[in-house]
């Protein structure tokens, strides 16, 4: 039977080996969160967006962060799709708010202010989109901006069933824990593993989103990434997450 490589699992997480159980659960969501590989899916978000603004026009990016992989990989994806894919659409702005609904609210309404010719937005997290669909609502351009999302909370399934939201890109939970425990097993079988494993995503709008694909992606935390994908990182001290 292999040999599990011999390595210190808190020296993996960053943390100490006396600190509390939250402090571990936020640690492996962090790390999870970091590794995971977006550009994929937001390629098909870039691509929805400008099937449906006629493939030209003014858009813009209300994103999470700039410095996490999860920001730069789902920004890049997108902005990158357009420049390769879809040259008459032109991307006027990008604006960071943290994944704070709030603030994210604020640039929006900054955004669609300062671009009247605006087409339309990809939020790139829960809380970017959640404040992209606020600014949206609340300047009155429900139906004349095309609002883009990631992830699958509650507000932005209410929002796409009513029309305000056109859809979004949800991530398979049930693919990430099949394939992170798949890859664990062949990584203690002593097997090679490749550096990115692909766990799936979804586009979901008005014509799927009773799917039960898209329902597990709304009902499952993304936790079973941490759950799955960060023990598959102590187990072989590589970052195949």
């Amino acid at each position: 039977m292999p040999t599990v490589p011999s390595f210190d699992p808190y020296a993996v997480l960053q943390v100490v080996p006396t600190c509390e159980q939250e402090v571990v659960h936020a640690a492996f969501k962090a790390l999870a969160l970091k590794y995971h590989p977006d550009r994929d899916a937001t390629r098909r978000a870039a691509d929805k967006m400008a099937e449906m603004i006629g493939d030209s026009g003014e858009v813009a990016l209300v994103v999470h962060d700039q410095t996490s992989r999860t920001g730069i990989d789902r920004r890049d994806g997108f902005v990158n799709r357009m420049k390769e894919k879809h040259p008459n659409i032109n991307i006027v702005d990008i604006q960071y708010g943290g994944g704070d609904p709030l603030k994210s609210t604020d640039l929006t309404k900054a955004i669609i202010q300062g671009h009247p010719d605006l087409k339309g937005i990809f939020g790139a997290n829960e809380g970017s989109i959640i404040g992209v669909l606020n600014g949206v609502k609340e300047l009155g351009k429900e139906g004349k901006i095309v609002v883009i999302g990631y992830d699958s909370g509650q507000q932005q399934i209410d929002a796409i069933k009513s029309g305000v939201e056109a859809g979004a890109i949800t991530q398979d939970p049930i693919g990430i824990g099949y394939k992170c425990v798949e890859a664990a097993v062949k990584a203690l079988k002593g097997e090679s593993l490749p550096k990115t494993i692909d766990t799936g995503f979804h586009w979901y709008d008005k014509t799927n989103i009773n799917d039960a694909k898209i329902a597990a992606g709304a009902e499952l935390s993304f936790d079973i990434v941490a759950a799955y994908s960060v023990p598959l990182t102590i187990a072989t001290g590589e970052d195949y997450v």
